[in-house]
Order: C-alpha cells, then structure tokens, then sequence
C-alpha cells in the first residue's frame, strides 16, 4: 500500500539552505521511502528565490495569499478574542490600525504580535491594548526593522475579487 507523507508548515523564508537542500533531495529520491512526499511550504517572494529548483519545479499549485487590509486585522482581533472568551474590543481602533501598518497585514505576524500586545497590556495594568503597546511589541521583536508600510493591494477581477488569495498552477523557473 502505497502512503502520501506530508511536511507540512516549513518555513521557506527562514530555513537554512541545507535544509532546503536536504528537502529538495528528499522529494527527488530515486527511490523513495515513501510511497510520495507532499511538500506544504510557506514562503515569501524573496524566500522563493532561495527555493532550490528541484523544489521550485516540482510545485504543482501556488498561492499567494493577498495581506489583510486594516479591517480585515481587525476582524481577526475580535473574532479570535471572542473564540476564547475575550472582549472582541480589547484592542482600540488605534492599536488595530497600528497593528494592521506595522506588521503589512502579513496574518501570522499579525497573529504573533497581538497576542504579544495582550500580554504587554494585562502586564501593564491596562484593560485595553493601546496603540504605544502595539508599537513597543513591535520594535521589541524588530529593534532596527522598519515599520512597514501598507502594501498597494494589487487590483483584482472575477472570481478572485474579494477572495484573498490568487491560485497559480506552477511556480515560476
């Protein structure tokens, strides 16, 4: 019987090269210990081009996700604070427009540095998360990293309008 084994949640951005390279040797194995390897990797434009070919060649679907535009941040802030009992307002419309510039509405970096700012707020006594707490979480895990400005989102038509994200068959050579 013949199993699909996944690698899921790798990180195409940050990874060391050799353990690109080893990944890449795995998927291209002559003779594989497993029956096919799917490969899920998230990765950015730049981190693309760190993608050895064999990778890069092999990809049969891409998808770019589009960044959250402010209200969209703010959306998940309260959505994911009422899932587990919070206040969906603990973040003022000034910690979540700060939120949403500082971090380019990339969601995992939106997700680290709120939950950061949660914890930054209850430690200062404070009942809200202000838009300062935001930005001092944010230049605590990025001391000389720029703040981000927001990204022109691309136009979009279709079926694609509205939906966030854009399906690509192959990934570029």
């Amino acid at each position: 019987m013949e199993r699909t084994t996944v690698i899921s949640g790798f990180d195409g951005v940050r990874a060391p090269a050799a353990a690109l390279e080893g990944l890449a040797r795995l998927v291209t194995a002559a003779e594989p210990c497993f029956g096919r390897v799917l490969v899920v990797l998230a990765t950015t434009p730049e981190g693309l081009e760190r993608l050895p070919p064999a990778l890069r060649h092999r990809a049969a679907v891409r998808i770019e996700l589009a960044p959250w535009d402010e209200a969209d941040v703010a959306a998940f802030v309260a959505g994911a604070l009422a899932r587990v009992g919070g206040d969906p307002a603990s973040f003022s419309p000034a910690a979540v427009a700060t939120l949403a510039r500082f971090t380019a509405g990339v969601p995992g970096t939106v997700r680290r540095v709120a939950s950061l700012a949660l914890v930054a707020a209850d430690a200062e006594g404070a009942d809200r998360v202000a838009a300062a707490t935001v930005e001092r979480v944010w230049r605590e895990l990025v001391p000389d990293g720029p703040v981000a400005p927001r990204a022109t989102e691309p136009s979009r038509s279709g079926a694609e309008a509205g939906s966030g994200f854009r399906v690509v068959r192959r990934l570029g050579d």
